[in-house]
């Protein structure tokens, strides 16, 4: 293969990508830059890219794990629970477009509970209330 094509290749595949910051839209607006309790349960879960085929939650930035509801979680390899009252912070929330599939993704960090170490999740908005930090 030539290599000004593989040189080319993430600029083609990306061709159809595109993020906005969603931070200023509501319900987000309050939440962005802040450290929240979660109101139930959550997982953390695998991440995956959009070029990459996988059950993780998809994301383009680069993160650690992926935030689900366990109710979402059937497909998803789980690292951990993270239990009602465990906090998290929010560091933006970007809209992601790439082809035909829009996604609204929140990104923050947490402590993983085993260790206490500082990780980095994305957590796939659905837009349905309420969000995993407001009351049920």
């Amino acid at each position: 293969m030539n290599w000004r094509l593989l040189c080319l290749m993430p600029v083609l595949l990306c061709a159809g990508c595109a993020t906005k910051d969603a931070s200023t839209h509501e319900p987000f607006r309050s939440c962005v830059g802040q450290t929240v309790a979660l109101d139930g349960p959550m997982l953390l879960t695998e991440r995956c890219g959009y070029l990459f085929g996988c059950n993780g939650v998809v994301s383009l930035r680069p993160v650690r794990y992926g935030l689900v509801e366990p109710g979402r979680s059937q497909s998803h390899h789980i690292f951990s629970e993270l239990p009602p009252g465990h906090r998290i912070k929010i560091d933006a929330v970007r809209e992601e477009d790439v082809g035909d599939t829009y996604e609204v993704v929140v990104y923050g960090r947490t402590n993983f509970p085993a260790t206490g170490k500082e990780v980095t999740f994305a957590y796939d908005y659905s837009g349905l209330p309420p969000l995993p930090w407001e009351p049920r």
